[in-house]
């Protein structure tokens, strides 16, 4: 990785990213084309434990976090003032995460996000919504971490 070669992660689906945005995107731009209208707001952190009890204990116990939703076995979701923290269980979702870790971002216009990066590049889309609006899509950076861009006004679970 340390080549200086900009890695980009495997492509997904091309039928199953289309099934989100249609037949009309365009092929992914050069990295150095992407210009976003507005900058990405970091809004919380996801990270995996093999013992999540312990891990919520931990960060509301010892920290002081306060506890905002908690689902046994599954994850336990912790305010962390200017951003969330949220504790999963290891193979809670269906997405890797090369060091189980996500960063969650929060952006004016998700599709639009989408379309500016490339589909190709992201490695999962979050259900549609009755709109047909997508809250969240995963990309991977270069060392394989999983980023989740989250449509505005959709950051109470990523």
């Amino acid at each position: 990785m340390g080549s200086g070669v900009f890695f980009r992660p495997p492509p997904i689906d091309k039928e199953r990213a289309r099934r989100y945005y249609g037949s009309g995107l365009k092929k992914t731009p050069d990295p150095l084309e992407i210009v976003m209208s507005t900058r990405p707001r970091l809004v919380g952190v996801e990270l995996y434990f093999d013992n999540l009890p312990a891990a919520r204990r931990f960060y509301q116990d010892t920290l002081g976090l306060e506890l905002l939703e908690d689902e046994p076995g599954h994850h336990a979701k912790l305010e962390g003032r200017s951003a969330f923290i949220c504790l999963e269980r290891k193979g809670a979702e269906s997405y890797p995460s090369q060091d189980k870790a996500v960063v969650f971002f929060e952006v004016d216009d998700l599709r639009s996000t989408v379309e500016q990066i490339g589909v190709d590049q992201f490695a999962g889309f979050g259900p549609k919504d009755q709109a047909d609006r997508i809250p969240w899509a995963v990309i991977h950076d270069p060392e394989g971490h999983s980023v989740l861009l989250v449509q505005a006004g959709q950051t109470n679970r990523g």
